[in-house]
């Protein structure tokens, strides 16, 4: 069912698909991003290979303001010169285009069943390929070609990456991976106004509320007027600073995230009874004073500059929230914070949540006869980017005036740490930073070199940096401590369903306007009963299903 839909898509494009020239030159077409990669490189019999190479027709989004050293491009560089001449592998791009047309385009190349020889798909495109026999089966390549330290990265995740490339049994895909423990959210305070205020360390949920509490009516800023708030909220209530993410994880909540009920379905958990318990609190919290009324209207940045100017002494966010209080912290030199963990509101362990590890694979059309290529592919990148043999000035350089370049995005085949390599790589940090010694570094040299300059000169430059990584009471020590107590849990899904495709955008707007209006006491809390039920008509319920059926395909 879902193959017709696509055909009939094809019906409509069919004269707006335009084949790859073979003069060797990238072209723009008017108003678009797309290239055109070269498609020589036929040798004298035509056969399409040069002796001794393997030629790789490929397609992959990149972006025309990427930056490359002189003489450079997308389609040759550092990681295509090294394919060729340490791979044996000639990397031939059939097209290209900005990342917000890629999809698209591949809806209509997988339509058309017009597809490169090795290509990246998102999760949805992935199980429609899948379904209709239309990729090659790597369980045995993978096993074969991936190098050990391939392994370590790739299943570094639990095996979520690789089960979400799995399709009855089989690896359809290689994920590219991201480390999801680097968005675990925790809570921020200022200890400046907690030592003020005469304020314990929170052990508990109960202490974060009776601390924001103390924020919104004890003049922590000492200027005799009632202008702070306990907590700041940004007007679309999730993402990394000011987010209700950690709060509601305090309350055994998971918004956003699909997880598994004790029968063993996947379910989503912003419409679950926990929510609506934390939903009750923050309308008290509200009705209180603790939250500003504004933060319907206000975005990030508005909310950072309400931290400038002294409004919060709290907020839930990522590790790397310090880092937008540089200003602050200019103009109140004698601010600080301290990151802590989530702290629930029972005895049970708050978990935070965190982002599924994938949304993007590179896959290998069925029948090309050498899908081992993408293996190699994989291990290049891994040993170059993170290996005994990694080299920066090659394949992550600047420029002539000291500015990164893009030589580093711009690998074809590619899959970021894992979380197990993360926390490792933060682990050396916090040792080398305490013992001052950079041999022990395996990642974050520029932050090593501020937090030692801050340790000992007390540089201002390098206290954010410090907050988010030193080795006590930073962001990055509680990934560290979350981490080893096994303190998250992952979205159980990632990808996109058919019905999700069209019919999400309502689902999350209706999410977020509910829940606002609660908070604001603008709907009483049986409107979140309203919302379930409106979230499952909608489509909430169907796409439920398909989740399930995806999950279940890949075991």
């Amino acid at each position: 069912m879902r193959t017709n839909r696509w055909v009939i898509m094809v019906l409509l494009a069919v004269s707006l698909v335009v084949s790859a020239c073979g003069n060797g030159n990238n072209t723009n077409n008017e108003g678009s991003t797309e290239s055109k990669g070269n498609n020589t490189g036929t040798n004298q019999n035509g056969s399409g290979e040069q002796a001794g190479l393997i030629e790789v027709h490929a397609a992959t989004h990149s972006e025309q303001n990427w930056r490359f050293p002189e003489g450079d491009s997308f389609e040759d560089n550092a990681w295509t010169r090294g394919y060729e001449k340490e791979l044996g592998i000639k990397l031939v791009y059939d097209w290209t285009t900005a990342s917000g047309n890629y999809f698209n385009k591949m809806n209509i190349s997988i339509a058309s069943s017009d597809l490169p020889d090795i290509f990246v798909v998102n999760g949805a495109q992935l199980m429609r390929l899948a379904e209709a026999g239309q990729l090659a089966d790597l369980t045995e390549v993978y096993g074969e070609y991936a190098t050990p330290f391939t392994k370590e990265l790739t299943e570094g995740d639990g095996g979520l990456g690789l089960g979400a490339a799995t399709y009855e049994g089989k690896l359809i895909g290689l994920p590219k991976l991201s480390s999801t423990i680097y968005s675990l959210p925790m809570v921020w305070l200022r200890t400046d106004w907690m030592d003020k205020l005469g304020l314990p360390e929170p052990k508990s949920m109960q202490d974060i509320i009776a601390i924001s509490e103390a924020f919104a009516n004890e003049d922590p800023d000492g200027n005799g007027k009632a202008d702070t708030f306990g907590l700041p909220l940004n007007k679309d209530l999730y993402g990394g600073i000011a987010s209700l993410n950690g709060f509601f994880n305090s309350f055994h909540a998971y918004p956003q995230t699909w997880i598994e009920d004790s029968t063993g379905k996947t379910v989503y958990g912003s419409t679950l009874p926990e929510m609506r318990t934390a939903l009750e609190e923050l309308k008290k919290m509200y009705e209180k004073g603790l939250i500003d009324p504004e933060f319907g209207v206000k975005d990030t940045d508005k909310v950072i500059d309400d931290f400038v100017n002294n409004k919060f002494g709290m907020v839930f966010g990522h590790n790397w929230v310090p880092l937008n209080f540089i200003d602050m912290k200019k103009k109140n030199p004698e601010a600080d914070w301290k990151a802590y963990p989530l702290l629930s509101v029972d005895d049970q362990t708050a978990l935070g949540s965190v982002g599924f590890p994938a949304s993007e694979f590179t896959v290998v059309r069925k029948g090309f006869k050498n899908p081992e290529a993408v293996v190699k592919m994989l291990n290049f990148y891994q040993e170059k980017r993170y290996g005994a043999t990694k080299d920066e000035a090659v394949y992550n350089p600047n420029d002539a005036n000291g500015d990164q370049t893009h030589v580093y995005t711009s690998a074809f085949v590619m899959s970021d740490k894992a979380n197990n390599v993360t926390i490792s790589d933060l682990k050396n940090l916090a040792e080398a930073v305490t013992k001052e010694d950079k041999s022990i570094l395996t990642d974050y040299i520029p932050e090593y070199s501020k937090m030692v300059e801050f340790k000992n000169n007390n540089d201002l430059s390098g206290w954010a940096s410090t907050r988010q990584g030193g080795p006590e009471d930073s962001g990055f020590s509680i990934l560290i401590k979350s981490y080893d107590s096994n303190a998250y849990v992952s979205t159980k899904f990632g990808g996109q369903t058919d019905t999700m495709s069209s019919k999400w955008s309502t689902l999350d707007k209706l999410e977020k306007e509910t829940f606002t209006k609660i908070i604001l006491g603008f709907a009483d809390i049986s409107a979140f009963d309203e919302y379930v039920n409106k979230w499952n008509a909608l489509g909430g319920e169907q796409i439920t299903k398909e989740i399930n059926a995806e999950l279940s395909s890949q075991k």
